[in-house]
């Protein structure tokens, strides 16, 4: 089977590609020919988030592709910035209206801290709170069938057990950047034993893809 037809199992039971095609840096001029190409040539996922500013053409190249939606797995993110109830459920609004898609096939807390302080040790805030009222509405979205499953990017241990120990559900992914050198061995470990499905992206912003992983990582 070409690799690009294959799929994990979620813990959810929806089943997500092994390989996707990233937007991130793809001007919103550029993303709809990238992404009509990706989807001639095979690819079936997409990942896009609201912060890239490419939703709307990521959204006419999955509607105008002649592809059955269902097979076209299409995942965007709540920005880091957004840490209120409130501004999570218009973030994903906002979303669903750029994409102009029915449903959204895997939502992400876009990072754990706003990213002016995502690498800054200094600053000590947690947004424990704040990321449980984010995955309140997340939760919501999903009971309301706009949003098939949801997940988080970039989260520590400590911050999946904040989201896993204080909500109805647990995310089914965690989105992080792993290749050899950044091999985040102890996440790892803890997601495998959780059941939340560890999702790879490349170190390389030159590439305008992500590599799927549940334990290893590569270049294709």
């Amino acid at each position: 089977m070409n690799i690009l037809q294959e799929n994990f199992t979620m813990y959810t039971g929806v089943n997500i590609p092994k390989i996707g095609l990233g937007t991130w840096q793809i001007d919103d001029s550029e993303a709809e020919r990238v992404v009509t190409a990706a989807l001639k040539n095979g690819y079936r996922h997409i990942d896009t988030a609201l912060a890239y500013g490419n939703e709307v053409s990521v959204g006419n190249a999955v509607r105008n592709s002649g592809i059955d939606r269902k097979s076209i797995f299409v995942t965007t993110k709540i920005p880091a910035e957004v840490k209120t109830y409130d501004e999570a459920k218009q973030s994903i609004r906002q979303s669903l209206k750029n994409l102009n898609i029915d449903y959204i096939d895997l939502l992400l807390i876009h990072a754990p801290k706003p990213w002016s302080e995502m690498f800054k040790p200094e600053i000590t805030k947690t947004y424990n709170e704040e990321n449980l009222q984010v995955w309140k509405a997340m939760e919501e979205a999903v009971a309301e069938g706009t949003v098939k499953t949801i997940g988080v990017s970039n989260f520590s241990i400590l911050e999946l057990q904040n989201i896993t120990n204080n909500s109805k559900t647990k995310p089914a992914v965690n989105q992080v950047r792993f290749c050899i050198g950044d091999k985040k061995e102890e996440l790892v470990t803890y997601c495998q034993q959780n059941n939340i499905l560890v999702e790879g992206y490349s170190p390389k912003i030159t590439y305008s893809y992500l590599i799927w992983v549940s334990g290893h990582c590569g270049r294709f």
